[in-house]
């Protein structure tokens, strides 16, 4: 009786560690994905600003042109003004397109690690198979899906096989 409960001690040990070692899995995927969608974000960031800079470049040298042309030609300072502010408001333009670009990529990627982390931690907490109740076959493939089918087949795998709603609580998600 006694190396009876000694093995069970044991299996549940055992059982504990590899519980463990699957929650650190996830946790360490989690934090490389994060770092991997930070990284792929900073650089797209990097690629836009660099590509701001020859754009405000490229502009600086249309407008150094014209201004060295309009003195050297002696042609009305009016016209040199009105193409200096097109080339001011298209500098504006840029900025902006690639701001909005910026924060679109930053929301992007904050959506995307967040949901991963939700789908990693919801993985962690309820197990990652459900049985289906009509067919029963197990799903194991939930785990990569959005949260919400996560839950819901959570919610629909609670439900008794005994149960008279056991027709209709099939796993949606695979």
């Amino acid at each position: 009786m006694f190396l009876l409960l000694l093995l069970l001690l044991l299996l549940l040990f055992l059982l504990l560690l590899f519980f463990f070692f699957f929650l650190l899995l996830v946790v360490v995927v989690v934090v490389v994905v994060v770092v991997l969608v930070v990284v792929v974000l900073v650089v797209l960031l990097l690629l836009l600003s660099l590509l701001l800079l020859l754009w405000l470049l490229l502009l600086l040298f249309v407008a150094a042109v014209v201004v060295t042309v309009a003195v050297v030609a002696c042609v009305d300072f009016v016209a040199v003004a009105v193409v200096l502010v097109v080339l001011v408001v298209l500098v504006v333009v840029v900025v902006v397109v690639v701001v909005v670009v910026a924060v679109v990529v930053a929301v992007v990627a904050v959506v995307v690690v967040a949901d991963a982390a939700v789908v990693a931690v919801v993985a962690v907490a309820v197990g990652r198979c459900w049985c289906c109740c009509c067919c029963r076959c197990c799903c194991c493939c939930c785990w990569v899906r959005p949260a919400s089918a996560i839950l819901a087949v959570t919610v629909s795998a609670q439900i008794s096989h005994d149960s008279p709603a056991n027709q209709c609580c099939c796993c949606c998600c695979c």
